[in-house]
């Protein structure tokens, strides 16, 4: 049964009772407005991660660039092309005749005018040019043994002997401005072996020395580069 006059209590109370501010603004903080900044966040993020990949990209191409071994040694703007041994005409001549072939060869002559050893010297042609020119060596030198094969080539920077290819596979150096190529190994009885190639005057040295000296590339570096 409706009761009438409790109802008109219920409502003469809501009526007079205010909400304090308070209470709504409280609310307030409990109800996540929506982010009107986020999409432009995303967008900064997105651009700033591209910006740092392209940079690292530049920066690793810069550099392998800037201190890639220097034009003496790198290949003259294509791939390295090698030549084999069948692709060789051969003549033989001493010291005093390798002498006459290019002033590079010179120092061969030298060292045997200083007590080495010098075996003859093969002088290769390869389409009627001269390309290489091979010889051995064996010398004491300050109570040390040095024993060696030498190879000198004509050919162009991106031409390449075939057995002199791993000569190239060394640890970069620096000699009086000079860059070469050094490879460290040791023979069957032990002895230290250094491989070492560079280009100087044009001309390309291959020096294989087995010697208890450990430097032993050093004494080839100082004969030819002056």
């Amino acid at each position: 049964m409706k009761d009438d006059r409790l109802e008109k209590q219920f409502a003469e109370y809501f009526e007079n009772v205010n909400t304090p501010c308070n209470i709504t603004a409280d609310a307030k903080k409990y109800v996540k407005p929506k982010n009107a900044y986020k999409p432009t966040l995303v967008k900064f993020l997105c651009a700033a991660a591209s910006f740092a990949l392209v940079l690292t990209v530049s920066l690793t191409v810069f550099f392998n660039v800037r201190f890639s071994p220097s034009d003496n040694l790198a290949p003259e703007g294509g791939r390295i092309s090698y030549y084999e041994e069948t692709e060789l005409s051969y003549i033989q001549t001493d010291v005093y005749g390798v002498s006459k072939i290019d002033p590079s060869l010179n120092f061969i002559k030298n060292l045997a005018y200083g007590g080495a050893n010098v075996k003859d010297c093969e002088v290769g042609y390869r389409d009627g040019n001269l390309a290489i020119v091979k010889t051995e060596i064996s010398m004491l030198h300050s109570l040390s043994r040095y024993d060696a094969e030498i190879f000198v080539e004509f050919t162009d920077v991106n031409s390449v002997y075939s057995p002199l290819k791993d000569y190239r596979e060394g640890t970069v150096g620096k000699y009086r401005d000079v860059d070469y190529y050094l490879t460290r190994e040791t023979s069957e009885n032990g002895e230290p072996v250094n491989k070492l190639h560079f280009v100087y005057g044009g001309t390309k040295y291959y020096f294989r020395v087995a010697s208890a000296d450990e430097n032993s590339y050093i004494k080839c570096l100082e004969m030819i580069i002056k």
